[in-house]
């Protein structure tokens, strides 16, 4: 899996960049950094870990050939890849506002108009089913979170973002005297 993703984001890479020197230090960073040590190491992270991260790339790439003309196999392929990542790991869900920015920036539009206009309307079924799991996964995790003790809080999302940004997602990119779980 790890072959595998690392081959999907080389050619995410080469599709967002073209064959460029930068394109090949891009991916010598997304190889060596820390977020990819952890399935080297620990077979527990890399059960959901490299799902996850496969279907972050290959949804990313299927996302860039739908909003460059792509067809409706390359739609079909990215919501298969995040429902594929799902089954491994409840973050994944993040995933679809990730595709999300990566349309606004490949429409290159500066206006949320403009994203809605060459990005978004031009591919009702892939956003609509993207938005459906989105609807739907929240509204069962949202419900199972609920059966727990106390049931979760506005302050608990503030604080899972926050810890999120300064303990998981920067170190895992950058590496650094920062803890992450």
């Amino acid at each position: 899996l790890t072959a595998l993703t690392s081959i999907v984001m080389w050619r995410l890479l080469l599709a967002l960049f073209g064959p460029r020197a930068a394109t090949i230090v891009l991916m010598a960073w997304w190889c060596l950094t820390p977020m990819t040590f952890e399935t080297d190491v620990w077979w527990a992270a890399a059960i959901n870990s490299l799902p996850l991260q496969l279907g972050m790339v290959s949804s990313a790439l299927l996302v860039t050939h739908v909003v460059r003309g792509g067809s409706r196999w390359a739609s079909l392929g990215a919501v298969l890849a995040v429902l594929c990542a799902l089954t491994f790991f409840e973050k994944a869900i993040l995933i679809i506002p990730a595709l999300l920015m990566l349309t606004w920036g490949l429409t290159s539009s500066s206006s949320p108009r403009q994203l809605w206009q060459r990005g978004l309307r031009p591919h009702p079924w892939l956003w609509a089913t993207l938005a459906a799991i989105a609807v739907a996964y929240s509204t069962y995790f949202v419900r199972g979170a609920r059966t727990m003790p106390g049931g979760p809080a506005l302050s608990d999302l503030y604080l899972m973002v926050g810890t999120s940004l300064s303990q998981a997602i920067t170190p895992a990119m950058f590496g650094g005297p920062w803890s992450w779980v």
